[in-house]
């Protein structure tokens, strides 16, 4: 998928759930596909994961922040999450413990497919690293 595409379903998926003032950010990050930051209302799709996956995959991905949109973490639930050696929420095949109930029932309600095993993702390889 092009990014500009990418960029332009994520507004248009935002502005469609009544998020209008919420942006989309594009980054180089390797080890997450997205993020939700309730903070500053943007969604972060990384680069690397839209230029190797589908429009469904990552259209997927977008109503995934945006369900973190409509149920956001309690500091219970991040706290918890964040004790995880590697959140679990970061391309596994689960969205447990790091997404409740709530966020599951957001979820499925605006179509987010909750089973990641069903979900074709494909992971970027990791670059070699400049010796300096």
């Amino acid at each position: 998928m092009k990014i500009t595409e990418a960029k332009r379903l994520s507004q248009k998926l935002l502005k469609k759930y009544g998020f209008h003032d919420w942006k989309t950010k594009i980054t180089d990050t390797l080890h997450v596909m997205g993020r939700c930051n309730i903070k500053i209302k943007t969604i972060d799709i990384s680069r690397r994961y839209i230029r190797i996956n589908s429009k469904r995959v990552i259209k997927d991905l977008i109503l995934h922040e945006i369900a973190h949109i409509l149920a956001p973490m309690t500091i219970k639930e991040e706290k918890k999450c964040m004790r995880q050696k590697k959140c679990p929420c970061e391309i596994t095949e689960t969205f447990s413990p790091c997404h409740s109930k709530r966020w599951e029932r957001a979820a499925k309600k605006i179509g987010v497919d909750v089973d990641m095993k069903k979900i074709n993702i494909k992971i970027p390889k990791r670059g070699k690293r400049k010796k300096w």
